[in-house]
């Protein structure tokens, strides 16, 4: 191959990780979302939280209404390719669930506050999926694959400690940037409808 077919290559593979790897330093660092204060019905304030959740593609797993407190179930987080679905906000976060398994979880608490209105709290979950890498604990020889025990794939032994680790949840953050967009799409639709549904 040609030196600068080379360079090309190296180039065309640098570049766009290096655009990803960018995002992080230009964006700044979202806070946590300030609570909500609305006044609305409380049956159309319930049916609207439940409705934003699941246009954003989460299936609700809790509403409780006497807690007041709605759970989602954990939704894995979107690519970078699926520029449809609404979980993730941040170029950062799409980046990073492109990356690796991630996935969210949604709660929202739905108060009473004075003179009539009602006060909503979001938390977003963050959680990376944590696999343990594979160890083979043995030793596979090119004579072992190609010479007598042709046709006979060797098997090295893996430790029985590591065959039981399963993969695990591990809590990374809170995304506060979506906590914030739900919280204001709340506002907004609250704003926008009329009272008398």
């Amino acid at each position: 191959m040609n030196r600068t077919v080379v360079h090309r290559l190296i180039l065309a593979l640098a570049l766009p990780a290096l655009a990803v790897g960018n995002q992080g330093c230009t964006e700044s660092v979202a806070v946590p979302a300030e609570p909500l204060l609305v006044r609305a019905e409380p049956d159309r304030l319930w049916q609207l939280c439940q409705r934003e959740l699941k246009q954003r593609g989460f299936t609700l797993d809790r509403v409780d209404r006497r807690s007041g407190m709605i759970e989602t179930d954990p939704l894995t987080s979107k690519q970078w390719f699926e520029f449809w679905r609404r979980d993730v906000v941040t170029d950062r976060d799409v980046a990073e669930s492109s990356l690796h398994t991630v996935r969210r979880k949604v709660y929202l608490a739905v108060s009473a506050a004075p003179d009539n209105q009602h006060r909503l709290q979001c938390r977003v979950a963050v959680e990376r999926l944590s696999a343990p890498p594979e160890l083979i604990s043995g030793q596979v020889r090119v004579r072992d694959i190609f010479g007598q025990a042709a046709g006979r794939i060797p098997t090295p032994a893996v430790s029985e400690k590591r065959k039981k680790q399963a993969p695990q949840w591990v809590p990374i953050a809170q995304d506060h940037a979506l906590e914030t967009e739900i919280l204001q799409a709340l506002r907004q639709t609250l704003q926008r409808e009329p009272q008398g549904e």
